[in-house]
């Protein structure tokens, strides 16, 4: 079963040919929105809960489970515990573009927002954020840097023991490394929605998984 496993991640590397993905971020081209994601971007630095609260939609969808709403948000991030992970979260989020969809609602990260449609939500990839994104010949910082990539997507192996610091991968020449989790994201990962409203933009979806 394993060598059936890594055949097919071997194959799907080289169908995925470390595909270039580049950053992509339209908020700049709307000031309205942009002076929005600044003020965003200022609360979110501050954790200031109120001002947050302020620009979610009371009916924020958070969870294909549960149903939407601020106070399920409330709980869904434990944001009344002091030790919530939305802020560093959300942080990460803001900073990785995004794009339109029509002139009234933003969508981010890019992504999310840019995932080409023809690859399968079926299979495990995922995506560089930045340029120069080091390859490391195991899942430790001192390990060896195999090679360095610009913002592609690369074929990704799933382990739970890894999970939230490193991705496993495996690049079209066959080789396999590690990212660091900060360098790399899958489309299904946290991502929110804006959309502008009679008051301004608010935070209508911010969710994670499929």
């Amino acid at each position: 079963m394993l060598s059936v496993l890594l055949c097919a991640h071997s194959l799907l590397a080289q169908e995925t040919g470390d595909r270039p993905f580049p950053v992509v971020d339209e908020g700049p081209d709307n000031a309205d929105f942009l002076a929005f994601r600044t003020r965003l971007l200022d609360i979110v630095e501050r954790r200031d809960l109120s001002s947050l609260l302020a620009i979610i939609s009371p009916n924020i969808m958070f969870s294909f489970a549960g149903a939407p709403g601020v106070e399920g948000f409330r709980k869904h991030w434990r944001l009344d515990e002091g030790a919530t992970a939305l802020w560093s979260a959300l942080a990460d989020l803001l900073r990785l573009g995004g794009s339109f969809q029509g002139p009234e609602i933003f969508v981010a990260p890019y992504v999310h927002s840019q995932w080409p449609a023809e690859l399968s939500d079926e299979v495990d990839l995922v995506a560089t954020v930045r340029d120069q994104v080091p390859v490391y010949e195991a899942a430790d910082d001192s390990a060896r840097v195999l090679r360095r990539l610009p913002p592609v997507i690369v074929a990704a192996q799933y382990d739970g023991g890894l999970a939230g610091r490193w991705h496993r991968v495996l690049l079209k020449n066959g080789e396999k490394g590690y990212l660091r989790e900060g360098d790399a994201r899958r489309p299904t990962d946290l991502r929110a929605f804006f959309a502008r409203s009679p008051t301004g933009w608010l935070m209508v979806i911010c969710i994670d998984g499929d």
